[in-house]
């Protein structure tokens, strides 16, 4: 149709009949292909065990169910009482990494007299994780598999670093649909976070101001972690396309949301469950800092506001069966004792 003739306005309809349209591809999203099919042909070689994947999230830790449609209202950036949680595993679950956890104050008033946390814990000025803290993660991770001759690769967005037992093939810019914890990993934690959330309420609906204190935090993150099952790691690891030797189990996954809706109702909130899992899913987790900032946060340690301690009670208890009250203060004491004691297991936590 070498001779043929049309208009600018037929040209046009054809558009818009056939819904045509031009965009410019963003980003590096043209090479992606090719990247992604190195990154595979290294994986390929390894076993499911040496095959990691790290990524970081936003967590509210404190976000009262209550409190949420405040949130939506425009603040939720501005609040302070934030973490970045860094979670990790293998494809086939053997390995799961003890949560790394970013806050903002380096001696919050609730770690007195704790020398042993259920998770690690660093800080920065904004919560924020950083390359220095990356960079510390992975080589004291490094250095425990350099004790046990055991070599690995970690899947990670980060910048390079040179390591001597971990291989870090870095996923190129705009492969989000790339990072297995973001295939479901990292959305099953928060439901699991949330949920305890929930349950930390139902027995205290007449003491509702009973704030949730960093160290309360690293127990339930710690806790909302270790229920990730293998089938959910599996079946991430297998649609962010990493290759498995071996066929995905059948059993469907518990659905944590469904769970938390078992509970929503004692609470009579007006704003729904899923609402409140996923209010901190657009959080900021990191930044481009520069030199001025990066002296900024290590010269300048931010000391956590001041928050009320628990009332117990002293006066001495009859020898009776607790209530429920009595019970969860009982566990708490012990979780106080446990963190107050020297070189605790992990185990223990």
């Amino acid at each position: 149709y070498q001779d043929a003739s049309v208009s600018l306005n037929w040209i046009d309809r054809f558009h818009c009949r056939h819904n045509i349209v031009f965009t410019t591809v963003c980003g590096e999203g043209a090479d992606v292909d090719g990247d992604v099919i190195l990154l595979w042909k290294v994986i390929w070689g390894l076993i499911p065990r040496d095959v990691f994947n790290f990524d970081e999230t936003g967590l509210f830790f404190c976000l009262q169910p209550d409190k949420t449609m405040c949130f939506n209202k425009g603040w939720a950036r501005n609040n302070k009482e934030r973490l970045t949680v860094l979670l990790g595993a293998n494809s086939d679950r053997s390995e799961k990494r003890l949560p790394l956890v970013i806050g903002k104050a380096q001696k919050p008033r609730c770690f007195k007299d704790v020398h042993s946390l259920p998770c690690t814990y660093r800080t920065n000025k904004k919560a924020w994780m950083t390359s220095q803290l990356f960079t510390e993660f992975l080589m004291d991770y490094d250095n425990c598999f350099k004790r046990e001759k055991y070599y690995f690769l970690c899947i990670t967005a980060h910048k390079d670093m040179h390591l001597h037992n971990i291989t870090l093939p870095f996923l190129p810019p705009n492969t989000s649909h790339l990072q297995t914890t973001d295939q479901g990993i990292i959305k099953n934690f928060k439901a699991c976070y949330r949920k305890q959330l929930v349950k930390w309420h139902l027995p205290e609906t007449d003491n509702r101001d009973k704030p949730v204190t960093v160290l309360d935090a690293l127990y339930i993150i710690r806790s909302a972690w270790r229920p990730i099952t293998t089938t959910c790691v599996q079946n991430c690891f297998y649609h962010s396309g990493v290759p498995l030797p071996h066929p995905l189990p059948s059993e469907m996954e518990v659905n944590e949301e469904e769970e938390i809706k078992s509970f929503w109702s004692a609470i009579n909130m007006n704003h729904t469950s899923k609402e409140f899992v996923n209010i901190d899913d657009d959080l900021p987790i990191c930044q481009e800092h520069t030199n001025d900032e990066i002296c900024q946060d290590v010269l300048c340690v931010r000391e956590e506001e001041c928050v009320k301690h628990e009332h117990s009670d002293e006066e001495a208890a009859a020898m009776s069966v607790p209530s429920n009250l009595q019970a969860l203060q009982l566990v708490n004491d012990v979780r106080r004792f446990i963190s107050s004691t020297d070189d605790i297991p992990e185990h223990l936590f």
